[in-house]
Formats: structure tokens, C-alpha cells, sequence
């Protein structure tokens, strides 16, 4: 009893412990087949970024979309970001929301790889 009790408490912390910033909101459809991933770094100023996070509602993501949907994950000051389990498909990434696109790129997700990519200002398409 002791020891499943321990190993609850350990579980519950490791969960308390992880970091939001690997957390991603998805409206991609769920999919039974291969996934692949998406990291990479977003070329902004850290004082760009954590003027962003401090709105609010905080708008230092960067979104994924393509056919198969959107999925969203935020933006690390230091201007890392990572995607994991999207369908194969190419995604046009955007950060700092739609208007104007300033931040931009494109990138095909190839099941059971991890692509790079750099988003700088006026990248992309």
C-alpha cells in the first residue's frame, strides 16, 4: 500500500512538473496511422515574446494548419516551439496570429521523422 502510494505522489508531481509549453491545442483530426513531428525556432526578439505572453490572453503561439485541421502550441522565449503527432500533410506555420502573417513558412510532415525548421519574418510560402 506504502508503495503504490509513493509511486501515486511521484506520477502526480512529474505531471505538475511538466512544462505548458509542451502541451498543444489541436483540432486535427485524430489519426490511427503514422504521425510525424514539427520543432523548430522562431526567429523574434525574446522581449517580442514575453511582451506577448503577458496579454491578456496570451498570443505568443504559433499555429499549424492544414487540410487535416489546426493544431496550436506556444512559443518558448527563447523562440523554440514543437509540434508532435501530426497526420502526414504539409502545414503552413504562423506565428503571432493571422493579421498581418508576418511570421510564416510552410512545411510537409513525413510520418515517423521529426522535421526542423527556422520561421523568420517574412518567410515563408
Amino acid at each position: 500500500m506504502k508503495r503504490s502510494l509513493l509511486s501515486a505522489i511521484a506520477l502526480g508531481t512529474a505531471l505538475a512538473a511538466a512544462p505548458l509549453a509542451a502541451l498543444a491545442v489541436t483540432d486535427v483530426a485524430p489519426t490511427t496511422g503514422p504521425t510525424g513531428n514539427v520543432c523548430g525556432h522562431l526567429y523574434a526578439s525574446p522581449a517580442q515574446i514575453a511582451a506577448l505572453q503577458t496579454l491578456l490572453v496570451p498570443e505568443n503561439i504559433i499555429v499549424a494548419n492544414s487540410a487535416a485541421g489546426t493544431a496550436t502550441t506556444t512559443v518558448a522565449l527563447d523562440g523554440s516551439f514543437c509540434f508532435e503527432r501530426l497526420p502526414p500533410q504539409i502545414y503552413t506555420l504562423t506565428a503571432f496570429g493571422d493579421a498581418p502573417a508576418q511570421y510564416q513558412a510552410t512545411v510537409q510532415v513525413v510520418a515517423g521523422k521529426t522535421r526542423y525548421i527556422e520561421v523568420t519574418r517574412g518567410s515563408g510560402l
